[in-house]
């Protein structure tokens, strides 16, 4: 398979919930993370293009954090589903930051990321997810 996403994505496990107009949809765990979108896992199938808020919850405790996003449904496959990220405040933008300089291994190349392929909220509206 031809891998053309433009951003890392690191192998990441934690519970995410995809809501629409405030009703929870998908409460399930996800499989990986970029700067751009999640992979989570779940049998139910918004249909491409759904936007809706993507919730990803952080730690484990009795005071986990959760990360908000604004999101769209732009890949589907028989295990889950891939939400991108279309809106973010800067403190979750932050926090999504350090989680992948953590995980990666290559915090260099994280970096390199925001600085080549900048968050452009139009452009992800727009861009198709690659396959």
């Amino acid at each position: 398979m031809n891998n053309r996403r433009r951003r890392t994505r690191v192998p990441f496990e934690t519970r995410v919930r995809f809501l629409i107009q405030g009703v929870e949809l998908v409460s399930s765990d996800s499989k990986d993370l970029s700067l751009t979108g999640v992979y989570f896992f779940t049998a139910l199938r918004p249909g491409e293009g759904t936007t809706g808020e993507v919730e990803i919850t952080l730690g484990r405790s009795n005071r986990p954090l959760t990360l908000r996003f604004k999101g769209k449904v732009v890949r589907l496959d028989e295990t889950g589903i891939g939400v991108r990220f279309l809106e973010m405040d800067p403190a979750a933008f932050a926090h999504l930051k350090n989680l992948l300089y953590n995980n990666t291994g290559d915090p260099e190349a994280i970096d390199a990321e925001i600085i080549l392929h900048p968050f452009d909220p139009e452009f992800a509206k727009k861009e198709p997810e690659p396959r």
